[in-house]
């Protein structure tokens, strides 16, 4: 997208029922969401297994669903940065270190050498500049942290049928859209050691498909960016996402990046 919205442009592209806001209350993606958390959390241990308290920052934290789910872990002590104030304000009352605004603009003075792990999922394809970003990352962690995210990639069997429906996209939200060796050339430039770029299963398939349905015409009421039939696309894209997902080809990937 050119040119860069600012902070404030940014956070006008965001309704107030926006979906990383309110989790959303049908039964599948709930035990979806439980299983993604458990996987999350298990994952993010093993990675650190000589750490019995885990510092972990959250870039992009909104309704504090990630940090939530791992507050009864006595392995994290959890902070993030989010740039909608009233999430600021309600990750606050929840308990957490909620600082508001986003990381390009943060002072990091105090967060240097912090970290053991960073976490950005679904966030840097919504930033201003993913440089500053990753370079403000790599200093807040101490040597040998992680950063471990998810985001949309072109490389995908998902980008390939769906063309312009495809909900990597997300235009204007999403101001970025990455190929994997562009994700690598971003994270070797801000220092860091690749381990792992991968597929990983995610609901984006449905929202292709709502999109496609959406195109010709069809007209659907959307709460939260999902339509009534939200639930049934999901159930359907469930083959697609695991067979992608298997032979990484997904529309979505995991990544995880050393210092």
């Amino acid at each position: 997208m050119m040119p860069r919205p600012d902070e404030a442009t940014l956070l006008s592209f965001y309704p107030a029922d926006y979906h990383a806001y309110e989790a959303s209350d049908d039964c599948l993606t709930r035990l979806l969401s439980r299983i993604r958390a458990y996987l999350r959390e298990s994952s993010n241990i093993k990675l650190l297994p000589e750490k019995k308290k885990i510092r972990l920052f959250d870039v992009g934290s909104g309704d504090c669903r990630h940090l939530n789910a791992l507050s009864d872990s006595k392995n994290f002590t959890c902070s993030g940065i989010e740039i909608n104030p009233a999430l600021v304000r309600r990750g606050c009352e929840m308990g957490f270190q909620i600082y508001g605004g986003t990381l390009e603009s943060m002072d990091i003075a105090d967060h240097r050498d912090k970290y053991d792990l960073i976490t950005m999922y679904h966030v840097l394809e919504h930033v201003q500049d993913p440089v500053i970003v990753m370079h403000k990352a790599y200093s807040m962690l101490r040597e040998g942290g992680y950063v471990v995210g998810q985001l949309p990639s072109v490389d995908s069997v998902e980008h390939k049928w769906f063309g312009s429906s495809w909900a990597g996209y997300h235009f204007p939200r999403h101001t970025f859209v990455y190929s994997r060796s562009g994700l690598c050339e971003l994270f070797g430039r801000s220092g860091f050691e690749v381990i792992k770029i991968r597929s990983a299963p995610h609901c984006q398939t449905a929202i292709s498909l709502q999109n496609v349905i959406q195109k010709t015409g069809f007209k659907m009421r959307l709460l939260s960016g999902r339509s009534f039939l939200y639930p049934f696309l999901l159930f359907l894209s469930l083959m697609f996402e695991g067979l992608t997902t298997i032979f990484d080809r997904g529309g979505t990937v995991d990544f995880v990046i050393r210092k």
